[in-house]
């Protein structure tokens, strides 16, 4: 992956970028994250990672990613956070809350749960639930983003293997880390003699592969893929730049869909964030 790397450093915005979606796997002890950014024809750069440290069924971790998530980025917004709801923190009889959802209610203007789901037609489908803060049916309307797992990992693991100078490349800074890279590359696709494609572990760290997927499927329902060339940030945005983040169009219109059917081919430490959340 290390051909990935190219000539910015995580924290900046490469010049071309529109959008910015992040995905969070959610651990018993920490939040795992990853920030990618978004230009043209699904184009994409990785713009950050790291680990949020804390008991997931406490509520201070997630006050650290609510601060992660509303930060701006060189002046510009997380348009689409993705948390993955598979795991839910704390027993129910000891934390009647589910924190995964409450955050997501509290933040529901650009914060999505969602859980994965091995055979599914399209590659993300909402469901509505009701749930109460206690996560038990009442009340209000959740939205909850049904993701095949099948297309989104497949979507990384084809997208890193374009060259770096295509539409829809998968990119890098030119100082990521191994370990990041490993877990990328953590798992493989096989298909089973019924025919169904089945993804195996090759190693136990394998989280920052699950939230490039959710960052696929948050791509996918902002309808990156039909971001025109020509726009996005004129220069790269670092950490000696202003905050001011200058586009290239003043308006970028992007329109959510449901994408197309799924494929059929076949760690890191803390973050150096230049924002000031810590991790």
């Amino acid at each position: 992956l290390m051909r990935l790397r190219q000539p910015y450093k995580l924290g900046d915005l490469p010049a071309g970028l529109v959008r910015l979606t992040m995905g969070v796997d959610v651990q018993k002890n920490r939040l795992v994250y990853a920030i990618r950014g978004w230009g043209a024809r699904a184009t994409s750069w990785l713009v950050d990672r790291g680990e949020l440290h804390g008991e997931t069924h406490e509520e201070e971790v997630w006050e650290d990613l609510a601060d992660l998530m509303q930060t701006p980025v060189h002046g510009m917004l997380i348009n689409l956070t993705m948390v993955d709801s598979g795991f839910r923190p704390g027993k129910p009889f000891n934390v009647p809350v589910n924190r995964v959802y409450e955050f997501c209610r509290r933040h529901s203007r650009v914060a999505r749960p969602s859980k994965g789901r091995a055979t599914q037609n399209m590659p993300v489908k909402r469901s509505k639930i009701e749930v109460t803060p206690k996560g038990s049916p009442r009340k209000y309307s959740l939205e909850l983003m049904l993701i095949n797992t099948d297309w989104a990992k497949s979507f990384v693991h084809e997208h890193i293997r374009y060259p770096t100078e295509a539409l829809g490349a998968w990119l890098l800074p030119e100082d990521i880390d191994e370990g990041y890279c490993a877990q990328i590359v953590s798992e493989a696709r096989i298909r089973r003699p019924s025919g169904q494609a089945q993804w195996i572990q090759r190693s136990r760290e394998n989280h920052f592969l699950d939230c490039e997927a959710l960052n696929a499927a948050a791509g996918l329902l902002l309808n990156v893929q039909r971001i025109k060339e020509g726009r996005g940030l004129r220069e790269t945005l670092s950490v000696n730049i202003g905050d001011a983040a200058p586009l290239e169009d003043e308006i970028v219109t992007v329109e959510t869909i449901e994408g197309p059917p799924p494929a059929t081919s076949t760690p890191a430490t803390s973050s150096s964030r230049p924002r000031g959340a810590a991790v």
